[in-house]
């Protein structure tokens, strides 16, 4: 337990190096962002490139699943560009960013947990297992057979 313990906390400290090391200097995310927010394109180019390793490497400790954390570090930039007219020049970029991140990660732990399971064939010991048997025949069962074969 102790180990796992250690371990986890490593995980943390070795993603949250990565996540503030590997984005620009705060004074130029800032000026990329303000160019973004006038409508500069190609500024979300350099802001994805600069902060992608990082943002993935945090969504991931929350998410603790590779292919869920991709999702979510696409459903970021997505939102970053989509309210990028809520970031306030001279802010903190960065932290606006990670922010978003942080808060869809959280909203999708929430509905992962209150997510039922479908697939009952997983779970037979739970649910029982069930066969519907083609040869009953009801009145409406052999209307919609009529109707389906005249088509």
């Amino acid at each position: 337990m102790r180990l796992k313990i250690v371990n986890y906390i490593k995980t943390i400290c070795i993603n949250f190096y990565i996540c503030y090391n590997t984005v620009m200097d705060k004074v130029e995310l800032d000026k990329y962002m303000i160019r973004l927010k006038n409508g500069d394109e190609s500024a979300f180019d350099v802001i994805y490139n600069e902060t992608k390793r990082g943002l993935f490497s945090f969504i991931l400790t929350y998410t603790k699943n590779y292919h869920t954390a991709e999702d979510l570090l696409q459903n970021t930039y997505v939102k970053m560009r989509n309210s990028i007219d809520g970031y306030k020049a001279g802010t903190n970029a960065s932290a606006w960013i990670f922010t978003i991140a942080k808060n869809l990660s959280l909203n999708e732990i929430k509905r992962q947990k209150r997510e039922t399971p479908t697939d009952f064939s997983e779970q037979s010991n739970r649910f029982g297992e069930y066969e519907i048997d083609d040869n009953i025949s009801t009145p409406m069962l052999k209307i919609i057979r009529e109707t389906l074969t005249k088509s």
